[in-house]
């Protein structure tokens, strides 16, 4: 089911030079409406039946005294794409300057955000319980994407950075795959001095030892006469899936990576920085949450996202005294994929073809699927007998078989012919863009690549950000690949391709890639189309009459619609024109707390911050009810007060009118 998408690549407007380092950030909600298939636990995922948190992309935006810019930008999606890569950087060409070659554009990784914005056609097919292309909601996460590097651009401010990944946060996650791990030379010495895992904890699991703690935290302060200010936008990677809440859980929800965010920017706020905080996921391909004394759910994901937030809040502030003036330097490529291979480069060929093994539909540890429940698939499944010559899968043992096949030539099933890979140094540390998956090791050995490329250059640290740019699956190093769990068996063409991406890496890093393709028409298959995003025009205005229930401190408001009708969640943003003002960032809250304590009705504020739906503390459910014969869906915003009424403060929840939802008042008693 072929379906080519067309996309323009202009090219940037060139840099002119200040003499100045500049720094900007914002950030754009993009939860969509409820109803769309969630990406990441393929045919074991759910629709979204509600919003636990809202959704964002997260932008910075670095510019060097000689005018060279680039962006980062973190969304709470389960990757970056090579159509939202594409798409987005076609809108800020001409408007920030940030072109395909600047961006960084990355997802969180976590698995309770819309699907079917991939560049290729498989990932649309596989990757969400249902199959498809949404080119309007990938569109809408394009545009909101754009106008938040836009905003992040237009808000820039003469400002120094500091980066560092001297941090370590132990404890708050597992390797799930620590048999896999353990046959690569590297795990004899994980904890060892000058290793990743160096100085772990007493106490710890096998599993979590096996882990890499390092948080890299790069942040940004604006520049004044006594010296840097509070930081104002941080960075932060820390290798971890996001699957805390758990393949039943069936709400919107940025996932431990949203509770870090907040966290650190509440503990930024109590020192008076207001800060916009990006975190952003790195190798954490057999990376798990979970843990033995806490099932998977919003605690898990507040448990680990608080830990991380904290860390992240104490180490912007350390860094603050060694903040400077820095350059940009940023690099990118886009090599083919299948059969290809570096040149020069040993074991770096890759199958000319894509193959998922038999444990991949099995489901990994933090999503199980029915078929490893049931026993008929499970990790370490491989083909028996040697090798055939030049069978770069082996020992794979694809999954349902020749059905595989089939399904690749009925479907036209399009693995993304090439990758986006860039490179960005920034001074002593690099940043480089893995487009999956990389394991633990698979990440150590870029990061090590990388370095030896650069060395003699002044470079002391290199950091993956994972899931950036498209998403081809996992890379696993050969030793972790011939074990085939669940990681190597989701390894598309064979046990060379994450040698593959380190070579492609560390050539890209030293200056030696092949040019990327210029300005032009970009086009991908992404296979069929659907259209689950758009709001029914013909659908009647809601009609809400809200009911009020209240125990102890919680309290939920009920009403009911029609099915056809759905809030827009986040608010409308308009496009800038080329050369005029970016428009401010807008995160928007849909449902907040508001006091009266007799001079109107204010927030309800806590920890500095209002209790509210974009924070976190406001829950939207949608539950489809019969009654007769005509369905009605029934909705619920779910709230904790921080504390029970006063006498003479009265309390209600203020509900915005968003599209056909009119929005509400209702007094809380």
């Amino acid at each position: 089911m072929s379906n080519l998408v067309h996309i323009d690549r202009p090219a940037a407007i060139p840099p002119v030079a200040t003499g100045k380092t500049w720094c900007g950030a914002a950030e754009i909600d993009i939860t969509p409406h409820v109803g769309l298939p969630m990406s990441g636990y393929s045919i074991s995922g759910k629709s979204s039946e509600g919003v636990h948190g809202r959704l964002f992309a997260r932008a910075l935006y670095l510019e060097d005294a000689a005018g060279r810019r680039a962006a980062i930008c973190v969304l709470d999606l389960m990757s970056g794409s090579r159509y939202l890569l594409e798409k987005t950087a076609s809108l800020t060409a001409d408007t920030a300057g940030i072109s395909v070659d600047r961006l960084i554009l990355a997802g969180t990784h976590t698995h309770t955000a819309p699907g079917g914005f991939h560049g290729s056609s498989l990932y649309n097919e596989f990757a969400a319980a249902r199959a498809g292309f949404d080119a309007e909601v990938a569109d809408w996460v394009a545009e909101r994407t754009a106008a938040a590097i836009d905003a992040a651009e237009n808000s820039k401010v003469e400002a120094q950075i500091a980066t560092s990944q001297d941090l370590c946060v132990w404890g708050e996650k597992q390797n799930r795959a620590r048999g896999a791990f353990a046959a690569n030379p590297e795990a004899a010495t994980w904890n060892q001095a000058g290793a990743p895992g160096a100085a772990a904890p007493a106490g710890l699991s096998a599993e979590q030892a096996a882990v890499d703690p390092r948080l890299f935290v790069l942040a940004a302060y604006a520049k004044g006469p006594s010296g840097p200010g509070t930081p104002f936008a941080v960075l932060a990677l820390w290798a971890c899936h996001g699957t805390a809440l758990g393949a039943d859980f069936d709400l919107y929800s940025p996932d431990w990576f949203g509770e870090a965010a907040r966290g650190a920017a509440r503990q930024l706020a109590g020192i008076g920085a207001d800060s916009i905080v990006l975190v952003g996921n790195a190798a954490g391909g057999d990376m798990s949450p979970m843990r033995p004394d806490l099932p998977q759910g919003p605690a898990l994901a507040r448990r680990v996202g608080q830990a991380v937030g904290r860390a992240i809040a104490a180490e912007a502030m350390r860094l603050r005294p060694s903040a400077h003036d820095f350059s940009v330097d940023v690099r990118y490529a886009e090599p083919a994929q299948p059969g290809d291979s570096v040149p020069g480069v040993p074991n770096t060929q890759l199958a000319p073809g894509w193959e998922f093994g038999a444990p991949t539909i099995g489901g990994a540890p933090d999503g199980r699927s029915f078929f490893s429940r049931s026993g008929l698939v499970y990790d370490g499944m491989t083909r028996a007998g040697p090798p055939a010559i030049d069978d770069h899968q082996y020992p794979k043992l694809p999954a349902v078989g020749v059905l595989q096949d089939l399904l690749r030539c009925l479907k036209g099933l399009d693995a993304a012919s090439e990758v986006r890979m860039h490179v960005l140094r920034l001074d002593d540390c690099v940043l480089v863009s893995v487009p999956g998956e990389p394991t633990v090791t698979a990440g150590w050995r870029i990061e090590q690549a990388v370095l030896s490329s650069l060395a003699g250059a002044g470079v002391t640290r290199a950091w993956v950000i994972g899931y950036a740019g498209d998403y081809g699956g996992y890379y696993t190093t050969p030793e972790e690949y011939d074990h085939q769990t669940y990681e190597g068996a989701s390894m598309l063409f064979g046990r060379n391709a994450a040698n593959h991406v380190r070579a492609r890496l560390a050539q890209l890093a030293a200056g030696n890639a092949p040019p990327a393709a210029g300005p032009g028409v970009v086009t991908l298959e992404v296979g069929h189309g659907v259209n689950r995003f758009s709001m029914p025009a013909s659908s009647p205005p809601a009609q809400v009459t809200p009911v009020v229930s209240r125990d102890g401190l919680s309290v939920t408001v009920y009403w009911q619609m029609g099915t056809r009708i759905r809030p827009e969640m986040a608010p409308g943003i308009p496009r800038p024109t080329p050369g005029g003002p970016a428009p401010a960032p807008v995160s928007a809250y849909f449902a907040r707390l508001e006091e009266n304590r007799g001079a109107g009705w204010t927030p309800v504020v806590v920890g500095g911050q209002p209790v509210d739906d974009v924070w976190g503390e406001i829950v939207l459910r949608r539950r489809i009810e019969r009654p007769g014969r005509i369905p009605i869906a029934a909705w619920s915003l779910e709230a904790t007060l921080p504390a029970l009424p006063e006498p003479g403060r009265r309390l209600r929840l203020h509900v915005l009118p968003r599209g056909r939802f009119p929005g509400f008042d209702t007094e809380i008693r």
